[in-house]
């Protein structure tokens, strides 16, 4: 894994029947943001500046807002990089194909 992917807490597992989701947890150090590219980066084996800004897809800030204390209930899915992207209030993130 590249120098830039260290922050991800936690090895991936993958899910799933064909195991094509992947799962990803983040601790808090890093903002909900940049957790979701870090994790996108590390299951498409892509450097972070290959991919397209998140803002293209989501508004990241709204994002941070959402997850920086959420009640157990929140859950989001988007579209990034060619990826479903689906995060939930307990730090967890995963990436499985659209």
């Amino acid at each position: 894994m590249s120098e830039e992917n260290e922050d991800i807490p936690t090895a991936p597992a993958r899910t799933g029947p064909d195991e094509s989701t992947v799962q990803y947890q983040w601790d808090g150090d890093a903002t909900p943001s940049t957790a979701v590219v870090e994790a996108v980066a590390a299951t498409t084996g892509r450097e972070l500046t290959a991919l397209p800004s998140l803002y293209e897809s989501v508004d990241a800030e709204a994002i941070d807002d959402l997850f920086s204390d959420p009640d157990g209930t929140v859950r989001l899915s988007f579209e990034y990089a060619g990826v479903t992207v689906t995060l939930y209030a307990d730090g967890g993130i995963e990436v499985s194909p659209p």
